[in-house]
């Protein structure tokens, strides 16, 4: 999931199951929308690394070239 995506389970079914892993040196960093959170948010997710290779399709796949595109916040997003 890209930095700053949110994300929710709006209902689920019995034996439903969420797996997630973070790359090394990263930790789950959970906000859940209270007051004052945005800000070190975005502060916090301007500062993650380009991951060496995308999870998908390696080394060449989109992921570097749409992370360095343009910041979307600076275009009202």
């Amino acid at each position: 999931m890209p930095a700053g995506a949110a994300h929710k389970a709006v209902a689920s079914q019995d034996g439903f199951r969420c797996v997630s892993a973070y790359p090394t040196g990263q930790t789950p960093d959970m906000n859940r929308g209270s007051p004052g959170e945005r800000e070190a948010a975005l502060e916090r997710i301007a500062k993650v690394p380009l991951p060496e290779a995308d999870p998908a399709y390696g080394p060449e796949g989109p992921l570097r070239q749409h992370w360095l595109a343009p910041d979307a916040s600076a275009q009202g997003r």
